[in-house]
């Protein structure tokens, strides 16, 4: 029979009884649900995106109940599993709810030892017998700490054998998936990688967080083998590519951040040095969701007003990272990472506007759309004086993107209006650019060859014309007056390129004159020559 743990199904059929399976620190906490709906809300904007990301996670979690069951691809029956753990060095040893206390310590050392083994689950074939005994010893040490009021792990020295074991297992070389364009532009349809040995590494996993999470081990102790090389290797893990071991990664590492105050700047230096990694390479690597996520969480807890080495985190970490050509994989998590700045001090929205200024992807639509809806976002929270300074670059940006021959880039630019603060702003703010913004409307509703930029062209036109009456009609007078200065211009132009046409017809006409002949012959010696 299986049980649900935190969201997943666990194989409970050997190892011990299954009651106390509902685990408390499950690798699915409350922290990962705040931080979900924090990014469901971050992505309103994005159409589709939730729910194709839902059908992902739905399909990670059955594969994982299908793998559950000793190897990759096997499914599990309800009533027994197919292979047995017989004969094995995981058999003869007895169970732990059947020894006496005195004996307990020992025993769990024992077990732990041979969860140290690695197997190779490549090879669905090869020593099924262990595969399967090290996953009931595993269930049967969580089942000890679920049913067990003080865990064997108390003690220093089984702690130390258990984070061994647990170090052997999840320390390990990662595989990496080569990449191509294509994926990046379509990431809500990448297919995941799944890792064939995570039925084990999730119990493993699993493990990890009860001791990190236990009231019962001392933390002095415990600082002894969670220090900062472990920690180290932990973030390293973040490149795997099987989602599921990052969202445990992420679960554990809130943990450690919370518990161990001792190794919360090594976290936040070890995060931000492979965001400014991901910044300077421009590589496409696993993980920046996740570590964004934990990063959003450590951004909660800066206090106000904020400091110059926080302030720092997000204009010389956060901010470059909008450059990067992969930014589709991770850019609602970034961008509930900049919004939590801006909610702590509206000012900095100004940098993050500069910068998306500055870094404009002209040959990327799929980034214009990002970078607009983030702009939106950072215009609705930014003071007056700060929005005045770059009102001008601002309209000069967005009458560009309404024009834009791509039909994505100029609904969403057209979309904007929508919003009656930013209408507001626009009008009473920007009444010297409002011409600018005014003739790229118009120019939309003459020129562009979409019908639906046409429709919301037009509206966008009457919802200005009924808002502000005088100032539209005195932009529609400088827009009548620039095009005919414009025509005047091209005609001026076209009569000069008339002229010179015709002159080189007239050259062409005209027959070509005869040059004379030069004497090449060689000149007598004492003879007089032309110069002389």
């Amino acid at each position: 029979p299986t049980s649900s743990v935190g969201g997943r199904s666990v194989d409970a059929s050997a190892g011990g009884s299954s009651k106390g399976r509902s685990r408390s620190p499950s690798l699915s906490g409350d922290e990962d649900k705040k931080s979900s709906s924090g990014r469901s809300r971050g992505s309103s904007s994005r159409d589709g995106s939730d729910s194709k990301k839902d059908r992902k996670k739905t399909d990670i979690d059955g594969r994982a109940s299908k793998n559950r069951e000793g190897g990759e691809g096997k499914k599990a029956k309800a009533t027994e599993p197919k292979v047995s753990a017989e004969g094995t060095a995981f058999a003869e040893l007895p169970k732990l709810k059947d020894s006496s206390a005195g004996e307990l310590g020992e025993l769990f050392c024992q077990k732990v030892r041979l969860c140290a083994t690695i197997y190779d689950f490549r090879n669905a074939e090869s020593e099924l017998a262990e595969k399967e005994g090290k996953r009931q010893t595993l269930v049967e040490l969580l089942d000890h700490a679920s049913a067990s009021k003080t865990p064997a792990w108390a003690e220093e020295a089984v702690m130390s054998e258990s984070v061994d074991m647990i170090g052997a297992n999840i320390f390990r070389t990662l595989t990496r998936r080569e990449r191509t364009p294509l994926d990046m532009l379509e990431a809500e349809d990448d297919e995941p990688a799944l890792d064939p040995a995570w039925p084990h590494l999730e119990l493993v996993y699993e493990l990890l967080l009860r001791i990190i999470s236990s009231k019962d081990v001392d933390l002095t102790m415990a600082t002894k083998q969670i220090n900062q090389k472990f920690v180290g290797k932990l973030l390293e893990l973040f490149h795997s590519d099987d989602p599921r071991e990052r969202e445990c990664l992420k679960t554990i590492m809130n943990r450690i951040y919370a518990k161990y105050s001792s190794l919360r700047s090594l976290v936040r230096r070890a995060i931000q040095n492979t965001l400014l990694q991901a910044t300077i390479e421009d590589e496409v690597q696993n993980g920046m969701a996740e570590r964004l996520e934990i990063l959003s969480r450590y951004i909660n807890g800066f206090q106000t007003p904020l400091k110059e080495e926080n302030r720092e985190v997000l204009t010389k970490v956060l901010i470059p990272l909008h450059k990067v050509e992969w930014l589709t994989l991770f850019h609602s998590q970034l961008l509930d990472c900049t919004k939590k700045f801006t909610e702590k001090d509206p000012r900095l929205a100004h940098n993050v506007v500069v910068a998306l200024l500055r870094f404009w992807p002209y040959n990327m639509a799929s980034k214009q759309i990002l970078f607009l809806g983030e702009l939106e976002d950072m215009i609705n929270v930014m003071p007056l004086p700060e929005f005045k300074r770059i009102q001008d670059a601002l309209a000069r940006r967005l009458a560009a993107c309404v024009s834009c021959y791509n039909s994505d880039v100029a609904e969403k630019t057209l979309a904007l209006w929508r919003s009656d603060k930013f209408v507001k702003l626009i009008t009473k703010e920007c009444r010297e650019q409002f011409p600018i913004m005014v003739s790229a409307l118009y120019n939309n509703a003459t020129q562009h060859w979409h019908n639906n930029v046409h429709s919301r062209t037009f509206e966008v036109l009457k919802m200005l014309m009924e808002r502000d009456p005088e100032l539209f009609d005195s932009s529609s007078t400088k827009h009548r007056k620039n095009v005919e200065e414009e025509e005047k211009r091209e005609a001026e132009r076209e009569r000069k390129w008339a002229v010179l046409a015709a002159l080189h017809q007239r050259k062409l006409e005209e027959p070509p004159q005869q040059e004379p002949e030069l004497d090449l012959s060689p000149v007598a010696s004492g003879a007089p020559t032309a110069a002389a």
